[in-house]
């Protein structure tokens, strides 16, 4: 046996005397481990050019050998720092853990069937927990192998579940190709190929989380019973039936319950926890690609009384990647329930005027709401009186997160069809061409709901060549004339019907 296992470690290129004591999710073989250089060094350059978005000042940390002398300890350190986003994180995991692993893009991952799960050996499906401890099983003929894990490179013990996942597969003389994701990839990868296995399951909190659920309702269904139904991008969606008590129960660890209707029907807003989400993603992932725009929010965060809002559905989100990309230019920031402190960005939940009259520093003003768009956020801004705004509101971000379609079982749309009904809910959509176009199957999915990931859509608000015209003209005129037509979240929305990759049914729901 010993034997055995020390040619399947020299299978995989490891030594056998290899050990990690690394708790990031990053490990190297030691037998291969890059010797240690001068600070300038050959590795320092490698990691600098890995890490391409590193700012000067980490470039000369790296240099000096102030983030150490070998490349794992290097990385480590920048991730430590803040400085390494969740994509970025989950492809250095993929190159580094001690077993082969590739780093994916979700459409690749989402072009697996369903199948490649429901037709695992049931000691397999068990073991993984539904994916909580970090990773999953699925059958792996898709590359050539018995077996696929699916992890979630963010999480600190990742390396060692992989390796334990991978010696368990051995043991059952399986074949594996491990597959590294980001944290809201692999909670995409939860959504599609575990969905109904966590539903059937009774994991309410489970399916919260993966989903990022707005609301959780608990509405009556007789005989003392609740029907548990969530709302997300998904839409409203039943999760499972329980008496009074445990629904209250499972809604107040959640968030705060509220009753309405006479208590007919309970309502929870569950508690957003950006540390629980994992590592930040890159502003990229919201469709926030324009650097000139990104420079101009990330200057306002150091302009004294300046006031950025982020609202809509992806509001903690886009806040947490704002910030971390504030970071990078050294620009800290600190959340509302931290003391202020002078000349540094506060994180403020829905702040109205007369909070926000109070605050010399910069402030990053969010309003999380699904509902929330560029001209709420402008009404809770600007208040009654909103001529004490001029000069401090001069940008901010609004979000929005829509399904994907499932690639393998999305029906296709007769272009005719889908020009004709877009022509009532889309204002200009000259050059745009509805060949591809698709809608979600809900007849006979193959995944059970028709989808697969979701896109994430955002939009800069520029108001700072008519900061003259507040409280003389509309919040509607405002937002018009401080949004790019090209790029608002309607026309990428169109963009993304045009690919078939968003239900061409969605474009009413955006402006």
């Amino acid at each position: 046996m010993a034997l055995l296992q020390r040619v399947a470690q020299e299978a995989r290129g490891e030594s056998a005397s290899a050990a990690e004591a690394f708790d990031m999710g990053y490990s190297e073989d030691i037998s291969f481990a890059a010797p240690e250089e001068a600070p300038g060094g050959d590795v320092a350059g490698d990691v600098a050019r890995e890490h391409q978005s590193l700012p000067e000042w980490a470039r000369v940390a790296i240099k000096s050998g102030m983030l150490g002398r070998d490349s794992v300890q290097m990385s480590q350190c920048l991730d430590a720092l803040g400085l390494v986003d969740g994509e970025s994180h989950a492809a250095h995991a993929a190159a580094s853990w001690p077993v082969p692993a590739l780093h994916l893009a979700f459409s690749d991952l989402a072009a697996v069937a369903v199948s490649a799960r429901g037709e695992l050996p049931a000691f397999l499906r068990m073991e993984d927990r539904l994916g909580g401890d970090g990773y999953f099983f699925m059958r792996g003929e898709h590359w050539g192998k018995d077996l696929l894990i699916v992890a979630d490179a963010s999480r600190g013990d990742a390396s060692d579940q992989v390796r334990r996942a991978c010696d368990q597969a051995e043991a059952e003389r399986l074949t594996v190709q491990v597959v590294a994701l980001s944290s809201h990839v692999y909670a995409w990868a939860l959504r599609r190929f575990l969905w109904q296995e966590i539903v059937e399951a009774g994991e309410v909190a489970h399916a919260v989380d993966i989903c990022d659920a707005f609301r959780v309702y608990a509405a009556t269904a007789g005989w003392g019973r609740r029907l548990l139904l969530q709302e997300s991008a998904y839409g409203l969606e039943p999760l499972a039936v329980a008496d009074d008590a445990a629904a209250r129960e499972l809604l107040g660890r959640l968030g705060a319950v509220h009753s309405l209707n006479g208590d007919a029907l309970w309502l929870c807003e569950p508690t957003m926890s950006l540390e629980r989400k994992g590592k930040a993603a890159p502003l990229s992932a919201f469709g926030l690609t324009d650097r000139v725009a990104i420079d101009r929010l990330l200057a306002e965060l150091t302009r004294p009384g300046a006031i950025v809002f982020v609202s809509g559905s992806m509001a903690w989100r886009l806040t947490a990647s704002l910030l971390a990309e504030a970071w990078r230019g050294g620009v800290p920031a600190a959340y509302g329930e931290e003391s202020a402190i002078a000349g540094v960005a506060t994180v403020l939940a829905n702040p109205d005027a007369d909070c926000l009259r109070g605050f010399s520093s910069p402030v990053i003003a969010v309003y999380p709401s699904r509902q929330a768009n560029a001209e709420s956020a402008l009404m809770f801004l600007l208040g009654e009186r909103p001529e004490w705004a001029k000069g401090r509101v001069l940008m901010g971000v609004n979000t929005r997160r829509v399904p994907a379609l499932c690639p393998i079982c999305a029906n296709p749309v007769d272009a005719e069809q889908a020009a004709r009904e877009l022509t009532e809910v889309v204002n200009d959509f000259r050059g745009a061409s509805f060949e591809r176009v698709r809608t979600r199957n809900t007849e006979a999915p193959c995944c059970g709901t028709g989808y697969a990931g979701e896109v994430w859509l955002s939009e800069v608000w520029d108001g700072r060549v008519f900061q003259k015209e507040i409280g003389l003209v509309t919040l509607g005129d405002l937002v018009e004339k401080g949004l790019r037509q090209d790029q608002r979240i309607s026309a990428k929305l169109l963009q993304a019907i045009q690919a078939g990759t968003v239900d061409y049914r969605l474009a009413g729901g955006a402006r």
